[in-house]
């Protein structure tokens, strides 16, 4: 062989080198490196919330990019209460509600039929809980027993109230007993702190940031589950039927983000919990020990709730007159949705 053809030969056997180093180098990367696909933004989809625990789903697919990754923009409104939020379901100026409460949803589907499907929940268990009865610091009243005859501040609207009264009614308290009071969500810890009731009926972070304050003491935690029931059904997404039917793809997307955060939020709580800091009132003095106090609820996706706990609160609603007509809870949830 002769010099040149040589040389020819090993620029050939180094050129093939490259090439093959090259490709494994791709094959590599291609196999350690995940890169998350994210879908061009197909549609604005509108939704409310109340600024509380009970909304992390939504706070967290927001935060992680969920919403983004399946092809939505979405507008999340903060809503002074989950009246207004079933208002603007069923008239179409919301397409979904990140939480409402079982003790709005079942009398707005007897109300307003037809109008939503469920398709994720939330529960309180013994360990994760968000509900709890604080006072003052100097109050008298140190169990539930002294709530008799005191008033009771409670966040205005259906939800809290009849969780209250659900609650009164487990504990073999008549409601005429008390004097509820409905108070802007805002200002519940002032409320308390001012006199205005004596005891106030609440959720997290309200709760936690006013007894990490060491102006309030805890007098009955998670009441819902002790006397009411357990596990307690406490809340569901709901989708608009007329999104659903409008744009069955979008409404897909709003679930699958959910759903994306709610397993996010059960594989990382820490993590899942600082997406609260964007949404709620939480003190930034505080925010650590506030954060790290939470025990957030049990979320569960669509078919993975416990359907017939939902349906034994509703007659438990029912049989104590705080529901008027008896409700089948079962068709409530959107079946055959991601399908």
């Amino acid at each position: 062989m002769s010099k040149f053809t040589s040389i020819k030969w090993i620029k050939f056997v180094l050129i093939v080198v490259a090439i093959a180093a090259v490709s494994a180098g791709c094959a590599v990367n291609s196999n350690t490196k995940q890169t998350t696909v994210v879908q061009p933004v197909a549609q604005t989809v509108r939704a409310a919330y109340v600024p509380l625990t009970a909304n992390l789903p939504l706070f967290v697919a927001m935060e992680q990019g969920f919403f983004k990754q399946n092809g939505l923009n979405v507008e999340a409104s903060e809503a002074t209460s989950p009246n207004d939020i079933v208002a603007a379901l069923v008239s179409g100026k919301i397409d979904f509600a990140p939480v409402l409460a079982y003790t709005i949803i079942f009398p707005s589907a007897i109300q307003y039929p037809n109008t939503f499907k469920l398709f994720s929940s939330s529960e309180e268990t013994e360990t994760n809980y968000t509900a709890s009865i604080i006072a003052k610091k100097d109050s008298p009243i140190n169990s539930y027993q002294d709530l008799r005859d005191k008033k009771i501040g409670v966040y205005g609207g259906l939800v809290q109230v009849n969780f209250l009264k659900a609650v009164l009614t487990g504990m073999k308290i008549n409601l005429h007993e008390v004097e509820i009071v409905e108070i802007n969500p805002k200002l519940q810890i002032q409320g308390l702190l001012a006199g205005e009731y004596d005891a106030l009926s609440t959720t997290e972070p309200t709760s936690n940031i006013a007894l990490l304050s060491g102006k309030a003491k805890l007098v009955s935690d998670n009441p819902r589950v002790k006397y009411i029931m357990t596990p307690f059904p406490s809340t569901a997404a709901a989708l608009s039927t007329k999104f659903i039917s409008e744009n069955k793809i979008a409404a897909q997307a709003v679930a699958r983000s959910l759903n994306q955060a709610i397993d996010f939020i059960n594989s990382n709580p820490a993590e899942a919990k600082k997406a609260m800091l964007k949404y709620t009132p939480i003190p930034a003095e505080s925010a650590d020990k506030v954060l790290a106090d939470l025990k957030l609820f049990h979320y569960a996706k669509l078919g993975e709730e416990n359907r017939a706990q939902a349906q034994k609160f509703a007659d438990y609603l029912y049989d104590s007159g705080l529901l008027k007509t008896k409700i089948d809870v079962n068709p409530l949830f959107g079946d055959g949705l991601l399908e």
